[in-house]
């Protein structure tokens, strides 16, 4: 039987086709380099930079993608704590994702410039190795954070006074979904796998891995956005798995495992949905 589709079907389907093919995309060959037009930028090598301050892709303008087609942002300086692999500020629409950055203070920080918010954006798809501070530090509103991988974020001694987070979120109606976090560690303060203070917001499926002893400062999940959600997450290795303390905030179906303390925080007004085991 021979199948008859109409044109006014098909013509339609073969014009969008290449326009998500063939968008056009500017190389990055090197690195420091600003994005200060909005557009597709890709990486078509891996990166470094070396030096302990600055940023090695910087975000200027709305409405960019940066997309590391599986390559590498390296930084190769000594330990630090001002470094960025990939720095925005003040800006919406921005989309980042598919490769690794490596070396740096935060790997990808997403700030306010004054007060102006970063707003509507996605980070996804990074692997982020050996950052000093922050993997993902992202304050930001309207944001999703998802399907990234963040390791060995660690800060040696001679730092002091500093919290290392594997994924920092702050701001307000983000997504925060099924990352992964493994090895958060600090010499001498305090080490959170997933620091969420964005309030409504949704952290959900994501997972955390670590081998604390008891007696270390170190959370699987501290949660303190107001009247978010909590759901099917996994901690294992800490000396607290979860600490909520979000007012009005509700949680359901988290699993902690080999952790000295399971569940605290007593957030006024969250509620417990049940299944936290």
């Amino acid at each position: 039987m021979t199948l008859h589709v109409p044109t006014s079907l098909l013509c339609p389907l073969l014009l969008l086709a290449p326009a998500f093919a063939g968008a056009a995309c500017t190389a990055i060959t090197s690195v420091p380099a600003t994005l200060s037009s909005n557009g597709r930028y890709c990486l078509t090598q891996d990166v470094s930079m070396g030096g302990t301050s600055g940023a090695a892709i910087t975000i200027d303008a709305d409405a960019v993608t940066l997309d590391l087609q599986g390559h590498t942002v390296r930084g190769s300086g000594a330990v630090n704590v001002s470094t960025v692999g990939i720095n925005v500020a003040g800006h919406k629409y921005f989309d980042i994702g598919n490769g690794a950055i490596a070396g740096f203070s935060r790997g990808v920080a997403v700030v306010a410039d004054g007060a102006t918010r970063s707003r509507a954006g996605a980070v996804h798809d990074l692997d982020v190795h050996r950052s000093f501070l922050y993997g993902l530090l992202i304050d930001c509103d309207g944001c999703s954070v998802r399907d990234n991988t963040v390791t060995d974020t660690s800060l040696p001694a001679g730092f002091p006074g500093y919290t290392v987070d594997g994924i920092a979120v702050e701001g307000t109606g983000d997504q925060v979904t099924g990352n992964r976090v493994y090895s958060t560690r600090n010499a001498s303060g305090e080490t959170i796998a997933f620091a969420v203070g964005a309030a409504h917001s949704t952290i959900a499926r994501n997972g955390a891995f670590d081998t604390h002893g008891a007696s270390d400062n170190a959370y699987g999940y501290l949660i303190s956005g107001v009247s978010s959600l909590l759901v099917d997450n996994t901690a294992q290795g800490f000396s607290t798995c979860y600490w909520v303390q979000g007012a009005a905030m509700k949680y359901r179906g988290n699993l902690a495992n080999a952790c000295a303390t399971s569940y605290g925080g007593g957030a006024s007004g969250s509620g417990d949905l049940g299944g936290n085991q």
